[in-house]
């Protein structure tokens, strides 16, 4: 009967209480655990702060201005949409061939004549 004086006397048993914390609470709850220490709740607080905020350094708006394209400039990025699968930017380069091998005809014939 020693052994049995020595041991603290059971708790009865309690079922688990699930609750379930608001997004804020869960914050404060992890912001408390990173203060101790803890480097994985620092992790997780990185993780969900890049979340919400995706741009934190972001820059305020600028106007976007135009800037003139040359022909070949133009005709460059439409053959790489075109390459990369778009079909309008095929088929403007198919109109804009077309039209200019008119012209380059009707230059030829001129010149010949």
């Amino acid at each position: 009967m020693g052994d049995e004086e020595k041991k603290p006397p059971k708790k009865p048993y309690e079922t688990p209480i699930a609750t379930q914390l608001t997004r804020e609470q869960a914050k404060l709850k992890l912001m408390g655990r990173a203060m101790m220490g803890s480097e994985e709740a620092k992790e997780l607080l990185d993780i969900l702060f890049a979340q919400e905020n995706p741009h934190p350094e972001k820059r305020p708006y600028e106007k976007p201005t135009a800037t003139r394209l040359t022909r070949e400039q133009a005709r460059m990025r439409l053959m790489g949409q075109a390459m990369i699968g778009s079909r309008a930017a095929k088929e403007l380069l198919e109109i804009l061939f077309k039209e200019e091998n008119q012209v380059n005809d009707d230059m030829e014939g001129k010149k010949s004549a």
